[in-house]
């Protein structure tokens, strides 16, 4: 505690998965996937019949902090991770599934999270972070430097709050509520030929509602301009990738009490 609205933290941790082991390959197809697997570095043609632990070591540098008599809060961190033997699956064309360790990953970068209490009924508030996390050697399943599959490499968003007081209904509060997240682009896989783009992508929200006594009610509208958000992809199949998408546009009513 540096003082009554500033502190400054750290932590080190470390984390660890048990091993796990894979079925052999099937006979009926076993040829052809021998030639799968020398031609991804298994030189014997075939897979590990088990995989080592992974573990990871984490630490972090923060802060939390209030200025102005707390109308601005301004916390932020900076962040590394060292996860060595990650274990990975692959999947291969002969239809047989395996599990190795991928040798290690560095991640590090940093977020910043702000609001402002521009007036007294609005709030104004910003956040953004930014993440690097690459192989840190050559596999057989990707190359030093690859970006690890479906971590973006930064996300910024933005909103405000309005509050309003609702002359018909006594000791009541309205409030409208805007915000925004854009996801920069990731991949599917580590950057090789079968990978997928997980496009970039910008969601909006809106919520306008009331407050009274035990309970509030809002209408809300969920990514607004209905983008195409994809959140998964499968290109290990004999046909087009396929994808997973969040909801599209949903538009409902919430009611919520506090008993």
């Amino acid at each position: 505690n540096i003082s009554d609205d500033k502190l400054v933290y750290g932590t080190a941790s470390k984390g660890f998965r048990y091993g796990r082991s894979n079925d052999p390959l099937p006979a009926s197809a076993i040829f052809s996937c021998q030639s799968e697997l020398i031609a991804l570095g298994y030189p014997d043609g075939q897979a590990p019949l088990a995989t080592d632990s992974d573990s990871l070591w984490s630490y972090e540098l923060g802060a939390k902090t209030s200025w102005l008599d707390d109308r601005v809060r301004i916390n932020g961190s900076f962040f590394y991770i060292d996860w060595s033997d990650i274990q990975t699956g692959t999947n291969l064309d002969c239809a047989f599934f395996f599990f190795d360790n991928a040798g290690s990953v560095e991640s590090k970068g940093g977020e910043i999270d702000i609001q402002w209490l521009a007036r007294d009924n609005l709030m104004l508030f910003a956040g953004g972070s930014y993440t690097n996390s690459e192989l840190d050697d050559n596999t057989a399943l990707g190359q030093k430097g690859d970006r690890a599959p479906y971590v973006p490499e930064y996300t910024i968003s933005a909103g405000a709050q309005l509050d309003f007081p609702v002359a018909m209904l006594n000791e009541s509060n309205g409030f409208l509520r805007f915000d925004l997240r854009h996801v920069s682009n990731s991949y599917s896989e580590w950057d090789r030929p079968s990978s997928v783009e997980l496009p970039s992508y910008t969601v909006g929200n809106l919520s306008l509602g009331v407050s009274f006594d035990k309970y509030e009610l809002s209408l809300f509208v969920k990514n607004l301009w209905d983008d195409r958000v994809v959140t998964h992809a499968d290109p290990d199949r004999r046909q087009p990738a396929q994808f997973s998408r969040e909801r599209p546009r949903t538009i409902g009513l919430t009611l919520r009490a506090n008993l």
